[in-house]
């Protein structure tokens, strides 16, 4: 049972690890319910990982702010549609860049950790 979960979520990984940005957009424009659950699941998993760890040793400035999935969604819908030149580079990559030019950047602090 372990096996099978690790392997599945392996094969999750590796699918949003290779999701362009092109593919995100149309997740997120999608008709169906589930497919956007799904990019909405993606978002909330990079902003997580953004608000903890940073991007690219930075951190996304809060101003004590909590960072909302619908504001996130509108910001990397807007970015996707205004950058489609960028749409087969890494979904990841454009939602850090859209997240970064919308609030800012600051370094991370002394322990390497966003606050």
């Amino acid at each position: 049972m372990k096996a099978s979960l690790f392997f599945v979520l392996t094969l999750l990984s590796n699918h949003a690890m290779s999701m362009s940005g092109n593919s995100l957009l149309s997740n997120l424009e999608s008709d169906d319910t589930a497919v956007v659950a799904m990019a909405y699941g993606y978002l909330m998993g990079i902003q997580e990982q953004a608000e903890q760890d940073g991007i690219s040793k930075a951190c996304l400035k809060r101003d004590g702010r909590d960072f909302d999935l619908i504001q996130t969604a509108e910001i990397v819908t807007d970015f996707l549609r205004e950058n489609t030149e960028l749409g087969q580079l890494p979904a990841y990559l454009q939602v850090n860049v859209a997240l970064g030019l919308a609030y800012g950047s600051k370094p991370l602090n002394s322990e390497g950790f966003c606050d």
